[in-house]
């Protein structure tokens, strides 16, 4: 399966698998990252809250889009996608409490796959549909990216 074949529809059903497997793994590494780091566990629930916010904006566009047809893929071509674009959902996590430089490591490359698989679903958009909820993903996802980036840089300043 190809994206540049998939219907703005299709595209936006993958976008809103792929955040919701996002979604799942900032909860899940929340869950294994240190309970007692509360600035972790804060930057945690917020990417997690910007993944939710991107669920709900695709639901609703979503809705508007939804054709009679049967979807032309499978399921399993949607999560082979997802895990091309998405390569930290399958980095394991170890065992154990998740360290601050792991969380971090792990939720950045997670913000930025995102960001970037946006962007290409929002580029992906021929000029004759709409792809408004797309680019706003995309905004979002930009904005979000900056945000970690500023704080993990903000930590390197520490002795």
């Amino acid at each position: 399966m190809n994206l540049e074949t998939l219907s703005l529809q299709e595209r936006e059903d993958l976008s809103l698998a792929a955040s919701m497997e996002c979604f799942r793994r900032l909860q899940e590494l929340a869950r294994w990252a240190d309970p007692e780091d509360e600035p972790v566990q804060r930057i945690l629930r917020s990417l997690a809250l910007n993944q939710d916010r991107r669920i709900e904006k695709l639901e609703q566009s979503g809705a508007r889009l939804k054709s009679p047809r049967p979807p032309r893929h499978r399921p399993e071509d949607l999560r082979r996608l997802i895990r091309e674009h998405f390569p930290s959902l399958t980095r394991p996590l170890g065992e154990g409490i998740v360290g601050r430089e792991e969380a971090m490591h792990l939720a950045g490359c997670l913000e930025e796959e995102s960001a970037l698989f946006d962007r290409l679903m929002a580029n992906l958009s021929s000029p004759d549909r709409p792809k408004a909820p797309l680019l706003d993903l995309e905004r979002l996802g930009d904005s979000f990216l900056g945000l970690l980036r500023s704080v993990l840089m903000a930590g390197t300043d520490r002795p």
